[in-house]
């Protein structure tokens, strides 16, 4: 069975910036992920500025498992599923 990574970052998309995290087999997998909830990424950018293996507080109490999540980063956002 393979073992799921975390990662997390920042993505900015119309202005607004937003904390991604991602569950994913590979770095490689997260970029595809990263792609389907559209946001644009490089596999240089994942491995260069994303943090790995932690999701971070946003994300307690969320199964570690294959997807993609965000949360505007404003002090009353909640976490959303997009992939």
């Amino acid at each position: 069975m393979k073992r799921i990574k975390l990662f997390n970052g920042t993505v900015y998309k119309q202005g607004r910036s937003f904390s991604i995290f991602i569950g994913a087999y590979s770095q490689k997998h997260a970029v595809e992920l990263l792609e389907q909830a559209g946001h644009h990424t490089t596999l240089s950018d994942i491995v260069n500025y994303w943090h790995k293996n932690c999701w971070g507080v946003q994300m307690t109490g969320i199964e570690t498992q294959i997807g993609v999540w965000k949360r505007e980063e404003r002090f009353d956002a909640k976490v959303e599923r997009i992939v």
